[in-house]
């Protein structure tokens, strides 16, 4: 069990990241009007597949000690 603790330690910072770009995103489009910055998948789509990434690499023990 503390070695699942701890991956999910490791993980927080890319969930933190990827939880401040799309809450970024959102509010830029709400704070503009223009509803064309919620299409905005691709320039999102490379940091959602970074961070999962990411995210599989911790969670199979290949991450930097």
């Amino acid at each position: 069990m503390p070695n699942e603790n701890n991956k999910f330690i490791e993980s927080l910072p890319v969930l933190a990241f990827l939880g401040y770009w799309l809450y970024s995103c959102l509010i830029c489009a709400a704070l503009s009007g223009d509803v064309r910055l919620l299409k905005i998948w691709f320039v999102s789509s490379p940091v959602l597949i970074a961070s999962a990434l990411s995210l599989i690499r911790i969670y199979k023990g290949q991450a930097a000690s």
